[in-house]
């Protein structure tokens, strides 16, 4: 009975053991096969890199690499392999050293005791593949000291001083996490005759680098903190730079055109800043992000008024449809025109609830400083008794929520709001005048509407056809967007070059309706 008991026991483990096998089978072979086409891609691009064919050795190692990604290789003697290759190319072929140092740490990361193939080997290979070892914690491999050399030649007796820097010395960054100060560091040999260190960086799509002077740490350390908004939503770029008493340039690693490049991760090591020093310095790199600004907007807009809508002082006779021989406003003729509102002060005050969103107040302001229609005598020249007085300003107010894009200086933005209040434009009403129907006030109209056949005087706007804009009001409820550019000139001042479309709906007694476009260009101030 306990035979059987085994004996069955042991059927059903050999059976799933040949299920499992039978399904891990291709999956093996599948990645066997892999392996062994990156090799022959391998050989192939070295083949092309020893014929001077760099790109086309390049693409072939890149797509290598693809392979390896796909295949589940990537912690594989292949994988490391392909990296060291292609940080060959990269450093022989192409001059690049920043990209050939990147391939390098990232096949040393996968196997610590790679060697450089000594049939491409040059000083330029060694010091990069050197910089990545050191980058990566693995310690230079030993000098192999010839038989016949002593401990007590001068020439192999290992030197005090081992901490002694020469020249700049300094570890790429390759990640930081986003909207956090990133840490830059560098070493500085007396050797040089520099007395400062800047690194100067710049985001993603931005043309200028922004240089930032580095601390001395005492000796020959130095630190400079870049700040998180440089790097919140974009791949950083930056190079280190060491200067002599006069400003120039005298070593540097990295460069403008060959810059270093630093990409975003959430998970990227060494972005929490650890000593008291350095979480100063990212404090305050933190403090640029200013939350409250307020702007003082100067500005002019443009009105389209539909077909219908009237204006606020003038009336005259209409010549048509069921109102025929009475006053009416006078209105804009189909199908619609345009209108100046020549002057008005916006004052926005927000506040920033993301380096990127804000939500904020503008209050628009305008003068109206184009109509000039209103009541100034009588058809005969006498005093008017009482009239009307053309208008002088408007007032509205919006909520806008805005977004920035980009960090350091430069910032483009979109931005919606809604809003009530009124906007007013000046209309020409020269073409409208006439010698035997002028436009006459509010008065008039009334008066002669309730009594046409009787004797009156009206009282004219305006004294000719020369010169005459009467005033056409928009709104109560607005809505719209548009865009801008903010710039930081200063630490808390910036210029605001902003473009606002409002369509305006009628809403209650005399609300008209139209499209409204305002361009503002002010300056103003963030804190806070």
């Amino acid at each position: 009975m306990l035979f059987r008991s085994l004996l069955r026991l042991f059927l059903v483990f050999f059976s799933a053991t040949c299920v499992l096998l039978h399904g891990a089978h291709p999956a093996f072979a599948q990645q066997q096969d892999a392996e062994k086409r990156v090799r022959s891609m391998n050989k192939q691009a070295m083949a092309d890199y020893d014929a001077l064919e760099f790109e086309l050795s390049r693409k072939t190692l890149m797509d290598a690499v693809s392979l390896v990604r796909q295949s589940g290789l990537e912690e594989s003697a292949v994988a490391a392999k392909t990296y060291l290759n292609l940080g060959v190319v990269y450093v022989a072929g192409f001059k690049d050293r920043n990209r050939g140092l990147q391939q390098f740490v990232q096949a040393l990361k996968i196997n610590p005791a790679l060697k450089l193939d000594p049939a491409l080997a040059s000083p330029e290979l060694d010091d990069v593949f050197a910089s990545a070892r050191k980058q990566v914690g693995v310690a230079a491999p030993p000098r192999e000291t010839p038989p016949h050399e002593t401990g007590t030649d001068p020439d192999t007796t290992p030197k005090s001083g081992g901490d002694e820097v020469k020249g700049l010395s300094h570890v790429p960054v390759e990640e930081a996490r986003p909207g956090e100060p990133l840490i830059v560091k560098a070493r500085l040999g007396s050797d040089t005759g520099a007395t400062r260190i800047y690194v100067l960086y710049r985001s993603s799509g931005q043309a200028d680098y922004t240089p930032l002077a580095m601390k001395s740490e005492g000796g020959v350390d130095w630190v400079g903190v870049i700040p998180g908004d440089a790097i919140e939503d974009r791949p950083l770029q930056y190079y280190v730079e060491a200067r002599d008493k006069k400003g120039r340039a005298v070593v540097g690693s990295g460069s403008a055109p060959n810059p270093y490049i630093v990409m975003l991760s959430e998970s990227a090591p060494g972005a929490r800043i650890v000593r008291p020093a350095e979480r100063k310095k990212a404090e305050d790199g933190k403090s640029k992000f200013h939350r409250l600004f307020v702007f003082a907007m100067p500005g002019f807009g443009i009105g389209y008024h539909p077909a219908g809508n009237q204006t606020e002082v003038a009336w005259q006779i209409k010549s048509s449809g069921p109102s025929t021989g009475l006053y009416q406003r006078t209105a804009v003729d189909s199908p619609g025109g345009v209108a100046i509102a020549p002057f008005h002060l916006g004052v926005e005050i927000g506040g920033m609830i993301t380096r990127g969103f804000s939500l904020s107040l503008l209050g628009r302001f305008e003068l109206v400083t184009g109509a000039n229609a209103q009541t100034v005598q009588t058809e005969t020249g006498a005093t008017p008794m009482g009239g009307t007085t053309r208008a002088g300003g408007a007032v509205a107010g919006f909520l806008r929520a805005r977004y920035r894009f980009m960090g350091g200086k430069f910032h483009p933005y979109v931005h919606v709001s809604i809003g009530a209040g009124e906007i007013r434009h000046a209309l020409n009403l020269s073409s409208a005048w006439r010698q035997d129907n002028p436009l006459v006030d509010e008065a008039t109209a009334v008066a002669y509407n309730a009594n046409p056949a009787g004797n009156l005087d009206r009282q004219l706007v305006c004294t000719g056809a020369a010169n005459c804009y009467d005033s056409l009001k928009m709104g109560l409820v607005f809505v719209g967007g548009g865009g801008g550019l903010w710039y930081d000139v200063w630490k808390y001042i910036g210029l605001i070059l902003d473009v606002n479309v409002l369509g305006g709906i009628a809403v209650g007694t005399g609300g008209q309706s139209g499209l409204n476009i305002d361009v503002q260009l002010g300056v103003g101030a963030h804190f806070l």
